[in-house]
């Protein structure tokens, strides 16, 4: 409750203090006017948060509701209630589960055996070992149909592949570098003729081992093969 009038608030000064009584416990307290000016509009008077925290639970107004999952009955605001009550976040899952089912994942089938494959592949892992995709028999023209962009990183994929399970991983062949090599062919790719298979662009007398400076050295005209062959430092059949 306010103790003064609106005579004595106009005319004080910021830091003069108001004279208040607690709507709870009914104790005089004071208040200067630069605090009381922020809680013009609020018509009840605390002295301390406790007294504004137990005037309210004493006085907010509540409902029994009951939990359509369980039945039990549990207290509301009347803000609280909604159209579907519950008594916990466990009542209010299982009946929203039940409602609304979880969508079942598909089952995705390999496209070659037909077996079970997980989520985000189209071939099972025992169709991969067995190479269900014959390369002898894919042309270029064909590879280069089905992809519209980077349309020779599936042949050197391959050629890496199967330079280094016939080699191992071994360095370069001319400089001897050992860390990390490319794998090249000798014949470059775009000389092949659409007809020519992937298996005939990638055989091991084709493909050679080096490293990304002697690659672009061979690429560029500054190394030639027959320095190359001259190295040799694994002895490899080159193809002339």
């Amino acid at each position: 409750m306010k103790l003064y009038t609106q005579e004595e608030y106009d005319s004080c000064s910021g830091n003069t203090k108001l004279n208040f009584q607690c709507d709870y416990c009914s104790v005089n307290f004071t208040r200067t006017k630069r605090k009381e000016r922020f809680k013009l509009n609020t018509k009840l008077c605390f002295c301390s948060s406790e007294c504004s925290i137990k005037y309210c639970v004493q006085n907010r107004k509540t409902i029994e509701v009951v939990c359509i999952q369980c039945g039990k009955i549990t207290i509301r605001t009347p803000s609280d209630i909604r159209e579907n009550n519950f008594c916990s976040r466990s009542c209010a899952a299982s009946h929203n589960n039940k409602k609304f089912p979880k969508v079942e994942r598909k089952i995705r089938y390999c496209k070659h055996c037909k077996a079970i494959i997980d989520r985000g592949k189209t071939v099972c892992q025992a169709c991969i070992d067995l190479k269900t995709v014959d390369w002898n028999k894919v042309t270029l023209g064909e590879l280069r149909q089905k992809r519209l962009a980077q349309k020779n990183s599936v042949i050197r994929t391959l050629a890496r592949k199967a330079y280094l399970d016939h080699y191992g991983h071994h360095s370069c062949l001319y400089c001897g570098y050992d860390k990390y090599i490319e794998v090249a062919h000798i014949k470059p790719i775009f000389t092949h003729s659409l007809n020519t298979t992937i298996g005939e662009i990638n055989q091991l007398d084709n493909l050679i081992g080096l490293c990304r400076n002697c690659h672009w050295e061979l690429d560029h005209d500054h190394l030639t093969l027959e320095e190359i062959r001259k190295k040799n430092r694994l002895k490899l059949p080159l193809k002339n």
